[in-house]
């Protein structure tokens, strides 16, 4: 991606969780962690997911969709989008965190509740 274009994702991120810059960026998804941006046709940016294993088990995280195009589906996107890469490396499951009022969307995406870690809700998906 273009460095324009990775200046707008890490302004949309850092907007949304305040320690994300490039370097946090680069120094996260690395070495098997993937962080995907959506792109519209006109290099508009819709959104990102993350797949991290820093926990063994594979996370997808990062869930972003700009303003713009919240509440048309996107964020379901780019959630399956994150899981078929999961399957693709090979797992069984994935799992999410995210915090308590996101839990009935995760649901109706077919996640499960599993624990509560450091305030947020842990769910878990089998495939």
């Amino acid at each position: 991606m273009d460095k324009m274009l990775s200046r707008l994702v890490v302004g949309y991120l850092a907007e949304q969780w305040p320690e994300y810059s490039l370097e946090f960026i680069e120094k996260h998804w690395c070495y098997g962690d993937m962080l995907f941006v959506c792109i519209a046709p006109g290099n508009k940016i819709v959104g990102t997911v993350a797949v991290d294993r820093k926990r063994f088990f594979p996370f997808i995280s990062t869930v972003y969709v700009v303003p713009g195009y919240r509440m048309k589906g996107w964020a379901r996107l780019l959630v399956d989008f994150g899981e078929v890469y999961v399957k693709h490396t090979g797992f069984k499951e994935s799992r999410l965190w995210c915090d308590e009022k996101l839990v009935g969307m995760y649901t109706k995406m077919g996640y499960s509740f599993e624990k509560v870690e450091d305030g947020h809700h842990i769910l878990v998906k089998s495939f």
